[in-house]
């Protein structure tokens, strides 16, 4: 079963937003070592699937991580070349997309649990 976030807050719809995801990613370099880890910091968006309808109608769409960036690696700015940055994108969506889209879905129902706090 599916629990995607709120799409709105106090009746007012969510903006789409950047979120931020680290984790320690290894992989083999090709030829460059044998092997390389580091701890990579990427910020995505999440464009939310849609459930099935039930009358089965639609078919619904699944959760997709789209815009995806490395912004950090080992804590500091990524200062490598382009095809190792693709490398490490690639990665990271293979191996933690799960991941990151459960980390944006709770970001969000926090600030939803945040916001109806503040309103009582």
């Amino acid at each position: 079963m599916r629990c995607n976030p709120p799409r709105e807050i106090g009746g007012k719809r969510l903006m789409s937003r950047r979120y931020h995801y680290t984790t320690c990613l290894s992989f083999g370099t090709d030829g460059e070592a044998d092997y390389c880890e580091i701890d990579a910091t990427v910020s995505y968006t999440v464009a939310w699937g849609t459930p099935a309808d039930p009358w089965g109608d639609d078919p619904g769409s699944g959760d997709e991580i789209e815009d995806l960036r490395l912004e950090k690696v080992d804590g500091g700015p990524f200062t490598g070349s382009a095809t190792y940055a693709a490398m490490i994108l690639d990665e990271m969506e293979r191996v933690a997309s799960a991941e990151m889209l459960a980390h944006a879905g709770e970001v969000d129902w926090a600030d939803a649990d945040s916001f109806a706090e503040a309103r009582v």
